[in-house]
């Protein structure tokens, strides 16, 4: 029962994390310093529920299904990311050559 709450939260939280992700950049798309922030906020959240799931018999093989999930999550953050700058720059050039 608490494991599937540790799991749910999990994922609760990452959503909250790529919401909060794009508000920021959103509103700070030129900054550099808030990948850093949010970076290092989820590692210790990561540490923090990985502690708590230390006590599970189950452990190492849903360690090992969070660690993809997290790999999954940190390519389409990061690819939107990407692509997001892309589109910023594309409508920036495209204004520079009409105006």
């Amino acid at each position: 029962m608490h494991f599937t709450i540790y799991i749910i939260l999990y994922f609760i939280y990452h959503i909250v994390y790529i919401i909060i992700y794009f508000v920021y950049e959103f509103y700070y798309m030129l900054h550099i310093y808030h990948i850093l922030f949010l970076t290092l906020l989820l590692f210790y959240c990561k540490i923090y529920i990985i502690l708590l799931l230390i006590n599970y018999i189950c452990f190492f093989k849903f360690l090992l299904l969070i660690f993809l999930i997290s790999l999954f999550l940190f390519y389409l953050i990061y690819i939107l990311y990407v692509y997001n700058l892309l589109i910023y720059f594309c409508f920036f050039f495209i204004f520079l050559v009409l105006f």
